[in-house]
């Protein structure tokens, strides 16, 4: 098992959707784990993808869009929060 297959499982046994760097702005989905393979690995941390109306529209302060195996954004951001419709639902509120 490598270092991606360990991320990934972990990943997915806790509920993100993928990573986040908030000090290069950058993320990614469980499905394109990792794509760049980035020097900065260490700095990521576990994320959850919210729902937006991407990135000039988004509501969320750190919305950094979710890019697609194309680089291109697609809508959504990436958070280490979980966005609070979801929270609540989780909760049973």
């Amino acid at each position: 098992m490598n270092i991606r297959e360990i991320i990934s499982k972990y990943l997915k046994d806790n509920g993100f959707d993928g990573l986040i760097d908030l000090d290069y702005y950058c993320s990614c989905l469980l499905e394109d784990l990792m794509p760049c393979d980035c020097d900065h690995l260490a700095e990521c941390f576990p994320a959850y993808k919210h729902k937006c109306e991407g990135l000039e529209k988004c509501k969320s302060e750190n919305c950094e869009g979710t890019f697609n195996e194309k680089g291109i954004v697609e809508e959504g951001c990436m958070s280490v929060e979980k966005q609070q419709l979801e929270k609540a639902i989780e909760e049973g509120k």
